[in-house]
C-alpha cells in the first residue's frame, strides 16, 4: 500500500547506507523532522515538542526512491520496525548540550558514537577529537544562540526518552508525557500530509577543524640566515701590533766596496721613525766603517803637523 513518495533517496549513515551510526544522516534528521510534526501539528493535542531527536540504532532501513519514489507502508515499517511511541518531555537548554555530548558513548560501550538525528531549527557545531564533554561548542535554535537556561519541550521515541544507548539526559528531563502515537503511525501520517517528502538536508550538525598552532619563526644562530641580524666584526686579535710581524733581515757585511748597493730584499719591511742604531744595517752603510774614517783622519792630521814642524825647521 502506497503512503506518499520521497524526491530522491533518505539514506541511514555510512559510505554504505546503515554501516556507520557516527556519522550525521539524512534518514536521521528526516525520522526528527516527523517526530517533531507529529507532536506539534494541529491535530496534537498535548503540549507541542519544540525539538526532536531520532536514536541512529532506531533506523533499521533506507527510503530508496527506486522507480517513481514510491513508499509504501511495508518501506516505512521496516525503517522503524519496533513500534515505538513517541514521548515529549522537558529539557533545559544545559540538558540538551548535555545529550549532544553523550553521543561519544562511554568507555566500553559497543560503538564510540551515536550520531542524533535532529528536527529542524536546532543545529550545533563540533569537535571530533576532544575531551569527554568538551566536543560540542557552539549550539543555536531557530537561529539564535540557544539559551542553556531556558525550558524546551522535546519529542523522541519511548527507547530514547527512557536514557535508552547512554543518553542519560533524555531520561533526567522532566514532565514525561506519552503523546499515544506509535512512530510508525506518525510516519504514515507524515506522508499522507506531504505530496513529496524531501531527504531533511545534512549540516544541522557541523564538524569544526582543528586549527593548527601558530608557530612563530626561530632566528638561527648563524647571521648570515638573518639578513635583519647585524654584522658583527672579528675582534682584532692580540698580537696585532704597529710593529712588523717579524725581526727585520740584517744587510751582509760589504765586501769592501763602499760603493756597493745593498741587496734590495734586505730593506726593512715597514718604514719607522723609532729605528735604533742596530737598524743602521738596513740603510747599507755598517758602523765599522766610521772608525776607519776617523782613524785616517786622525793620521792625516797626525801627518799634517809632521810636515809643518820639519819644514819649518829646514827653512831656518
Amino acid at each position: 500500500m502506497k503512503i506518499g513518495a520521497i524526491s530522491e533517496d533518505i539514506l541511514r549513515g555510512g559510505e554504505e547506507p546503515g554501516s556507520d551510526r557516527g556519522v550525521e544522516s539524512t534518514l536521521g534528521n528526516t525520522v526528527a523532522d516527523i517526530h517533531l510534526w507529529a507532536t506539534s501539528n494541529d491535530d496534537f493535542a498535548g503540549e507541542p515538542a519544540e525539538i526532536a531527536f531520532m536514536n541512529p540504532g532506531g533506523l533499521r532501513a533506507d527510503l530508496l526512491y527506486g522507480e517513481d519514489g514510491t513508499v509504501s507502508y511495508k518501506d516505512a515499517a521496516e525503517v522503524q520496525p519496533f513500534a515505538n511511541t513517541l514521548i515529549t518531555f522537558n529539557l533545559t537548554g544545559a540538558q540538551i548540550r548535555e545529550a549532544l555530548e553523550q553521543q561519544w558513548q562511554p568507555a566500553g560501550s559497543e560503538r564510540s558514537k551515536l550520531h542524533l538525528g535532529i528536527s529542524e531549527g536546532l543545529s550545533y557545531t563540533y569537535v571530533e577529537e576532544a575531551a569527554q564533554g568538551e566536543h560540542i561548542k557552539d549550539i543555536t535554535f531557530n537561529g539564535e544562540p540557544l539559551d542553556e537556561e531556558a525550558t524546551f519541550r522535546v519529542a523522541a521515541n519511548a527507547f530514547l526518552a527512557t536514557g535508552g544507548d547512554n543518553f542519560i539526559a533524555f531520561a533526567d528531563g522532566t514532565d514525561h508525557a506519552d503523546s499515544g502515537q506509535i512512530d510508525l503511525d506518525a510516519t504514515v501520517n507524515y506522508f499522507k500530509a506531504h505530496d513529496v517528502v524531501e531527504p531533511a538536508p545534512l549540516g544541522r550538525a557541523v564538524l569544526l577543524e582543528e586549527e593548527e598552532p601558530t608557530q612563530s619563526p626561530v632566528p638561527s644562530d648563524d647571521p648570515t640566515e638573518d639578513p635583519t641580524e647585524p654584522t658583527v666584526s672579528p675582534e682584532p686579535s692580540e698580537d696585532a701590533t704597529d710593529e712588523p710581524t717579524g725581526e727585520p733581515t740584517s744587510s751582509p757585511e760589504p765586501t769592501g766596496d763602499a760603493s756597493e748597493s745593498p741587496d734590495a730584499s734586505d730593506e726593512p719591511k715597514k718604514d719607522s721613525p723609532d729605528q735604533n742604531t742596530d737598524d743602521l744595517a738596513d740603510t747599507g752603510f755598517n758602523a765599522s766603517w766610521i772608525g776607519i774614517i776617523a782613524g785616517v783622519v786622525v793620521l792625516a792630521g797626525i801627518a799634517l803637523i809632521l810636515v809643518r814642524r820639519f819644514g819649518n825647521k829646514a827653512g831656518r
